[in-house]
This record gives structure tokens, C-alpha cells and sequence, in this order.
């Protein structure tokens, strides 16, 4: 009798120890309740490039960007496909449209925007002058590490690091005035009476930004 209640207690010891934690590494990880659409205004910049700025949309994994050009004459237009592995370009200004070479970093705002992963707590800090949880991205073979940060108890997203070795490469993305609701999908597509042609060799603002490079001809 004596011993069983000897192991009882020790059980209950070890569990007591155990458990909180157990609990607190498991408080470091949550799936985030980010919006699935919004509208928001942006600075995507990438190593000591100069940044791009204008309006974001997003929807269900989509990318809409309208990138204000700096001398004051017709808007780029990026769509960033992940789930076509697709790049479009749009040149309002001459009706034409451009399919880009597919990168992973151009769409690297919508990994970070999916509900269906778990991400790691590392830590509190104020950005933008809002109170904010900063999360690490998954890490493993072939993963870009990153940072992502949002807004505390609401998850609005508010700014995106990468964690490269070089500099140069480093991709930030800050999001201002996020505005949660449905885009329209037609949002997400190159107009219908735009038409496709080859991309020029230097094909706009985020034609670097995007990939790295210049896009090569499409066909």
C-alpha cells in the first residue's frame, strides 16, 4: 500500500513539473487568424533597391500590386499567382500584359498569410507604432527564413522580413491601413482586352524586385 502511494506521488510529481512546460511550449505555437482578403497600402523593397510603393490586394493567396511610378506617369501593375505559379505584368499604358518567370520570394506574402500552418512565437516588439507578435517562419529544407509580424489579438499582417545571409537579397515588406474584405476576382487576372507580348528587357519597376533579374522574353 505504502508503495503504490509512493509511486502515485512520484507520478504526480513528475507530471506537475512536466506539464506547465509543456503548456508553454506549446502557447510558442499558433495558426494565425489572418484576414483571407484585404486592401492595404504597401513598401516592398528588396536589398538597397529602391523600394516600390502603392496599393495591395490580396485574396486566398493572390497578389495584386499597383505600384505608383516614381516620376509620376502610368502605374505597374503586378499579379502574383501562386497557386498557376504565375507572374503577370501589366503595362496600362500600352494595353500589354507580361508573363514573368515564376520566383517563390515574389509570393512569399502569401505563405506567410496561410491560416493552415502553425508559426512559432519569438516575440512582442512595436511597429509602425502598433503593439505587434513577431513570428518566425517555417525552417527546413529548401524554406526561405523570415520574420512576419502582426497586429496583437486582431492578426492583421503589418510587416515581412526575410532573414538572408546577404543583404543584398533581403526582401521587407511593410503593410499600412489593412483593410480586411472580399476583392474582386477579376482583380487577380490580366485584363481580357489587354493583349500578351514579349517582355522588353527591363519590363517596369518590379520586374527586378520580383525576379531577381530581368524577365527574358515570354511566349
Amino acid at each position: 500500500m505504502l508503495r503504490k502511494c509512493l509511486i502515485g506521488a512520484l507520478i504526480a510529481v513528475l507530471q506537475a513539473v512536466a506539464l506547465p512546460g509543456a503548456a508553454a511550449n506549446a502557447a510558442l505555437w499558433s495558426r494565425l487568424r489572418t484576414p483571407r482578403s484585404f486592401k492595404a497600402g504597401f513598401i516592398w523593397q528588396e536589398g538597397s533597391g529602391p523600394p516600390q510603393r502603392g496599393e495591395l490586394y490580396f485574396s486566398h493567396g493572390r497578389i495584386r500590386k499597383q505600384i505608383q511610378s516614381p516620376s509620376g506617369g502610368h502605374e505597374t501593375i503586378e499579379i502574383i499567382r501562386p497557386d498557376e505559379k504565375k507572374i503577370f505584368q501589366i503595362d496600362s499604358g500600352k494595353h500589354v500584359f507580361y508573363v514573368l518567370p515564376w520566383n517563390s520570394r515574389a509570393a512569399l506574402l502569401s505563405e506567410a498569410l496561410r491560416r493552415s500552418e502553425k508559426r512559432k512565437l519569438v516575440g512582442s516588439e512595436i511597429i509602425q507604432g502598433r503593439d505587434c507578435d513577431k513570428y518566425e517562419g517555417p525552417r527546413g529544407p529548401g524554406a526561405l527564413p523570415y520574420y512576419f509580424w502582426v497586429t496583437k489579438g486582431s492578426d492583421l499582417p503589418v510587416q515581412l522580413i526575410t532573414n538572408d545571409t546577404d543583404s543584398q537579397m533581403q526582401l521587407k515588406i511593410q503593410l499600412t491601413d489593412v483593410t480586411p474584405g472580399n476583392q474582386a476576382p477579376i482583380l487577380f487576372e490580366p485584363p481580357i482586352y489587354f493583349t500578351q507580348a514579349q517582355a522588353p528587357s527591363s519590363a517596369g519597376p518590379s520586374a527586378t524586385s520580383a525576379t531577381g533579374g530581368s524577365p527574358p522574353a515570354s511566349h
